[in-house]
């Protein structure tokens, strides 16, 4: 069995920039939030919101096995296959995991080292398959001829080197840091919904507040949308008498979060729970319109005082 080094170098930084009133992430060599574990663990990651969060889905006790690659420009390194303890199944479906020193990237049907430099996330995976003559082979030789020119071209990849940058938002895998920037820079913002509808509500006002600064307040039939700058830090939301409830919620640059508000004539106790996306769509898009009906209707009291 071979010995993994210990990486050090673990840092992080986020710089926001704003441009035109609304809030933009820039992507360069000193701005990239790697928000990685102090001590890394033996773990696996599900998905790249794991390995960023450090909320595991899989407890289980795992164990790392290894088998010598044999290509030319990959001699002395390993294939390494992340195992459960007890069963020695072999873990699938994941995004990557740590072995206690370093963390590890699935790519190509292979795990690979991710290195942390210049506050960037890279590894050295296998060479990019030249593709370009599928399409050509293919017309000659039916899909069996297209098969095997992709399989050779899999297997030469196999044989290269090629440097990949990890999304610090999304965990995607960019061929070029160019790419990274262009690509990872549309998901630097996070949105909340939060919406209170009229059915059986009281009519006192909900107030709540998103990391202890933005504040809002609610009748019913009412939405709201945040914008927040992505951040895997996770984000505080309080409400109630006094702000003394509060919950903690992590953010998502690839899907809305739903918060409903909620004070039932019917009971005493004011409500803040995140709901489903299915839920929060229906609800908070009637909720939307509604509320947009009664500010035209104020609107227009007004222009005519």
């Amino acid at each position: 069995m071979y010995k993994i080094p210990i990486h050090k170098n673990m840092k992080k930084g986020i710089v926001f920039l704003i441009l035109s009133g609304f809030i933009k992430l820039t992507i360069s060599q000193s701005t990239v939030d790697l928000n990685l574990q102090k001590v890394p663990k033996k773990e696996v990651y599900k998905s790249f919101y794991e390995f960023k969060t450090e909320l595991t889905s899989i407890a289980d006790p795992i164990y790392i096995d290894s088998l010598l690659r044999k290509t030319e420009k990959w001699k002395g390194t390993y294939s390494l296959i992340p195992r459960y303890s007890k069963s020695h199944k072999e873990i699938k479906n994941i995004w990557g995991f740590c072995d206690g020193r370093k963390y590890y990237i699935f790519h190509n049907s292979e795990f690979f080292a991710i290195n942390f430099k210049d506050q960037l996330m890279i590894f050295t995976g296998y060479g990019i398959p030249d593709m370009t003559g599928v399409a050509a082979v293919g017309g000659l030789g039916g899909a069996i001829g297209g098969g095997i020119y992709g399989a050779v071209a899999a297997a030469n990849a196999k044989n290269e080197k090629h440097i990949y940058f990890i999304g610090p938002y999304t965990g995607r895998i960019y061929e070029t840091k160019e790419l990274l920037n262009k690509q990872e820079s549309l998901y630097s913002t996070a949105e909340l919904i939060f919406y209170r509808t009229s059915k059986g509500e009281r009519t006192d006002l909900i107030e709540f507040k998103v990391m202890d600064s933005l504040l809002s307040s609610f009748m019913p039939d009412s939405y709201k949308k945040i914008v927040l700058p992505m951040s895997f830090q996770p984000v505080k939301i309080s409400y109630g008498s006094g702000f003394s409830n509060s919950f903690e919620i992590y953010l998502s640059a690839e899907e809305l979060k739903y918060f409903k508000c909620s004070y039932p004539v019917n009971d005493s106790v004011m409500r803040l729970t995140e709901v489903s996306i299915t839920e929060g769509e229906f609800d908070s898009y009637k909720t939307m319109k509604e509320q947009n009906k009664r500010e035209k209707k104020l609107n227009k009291q007004n222009e005519i005082k």
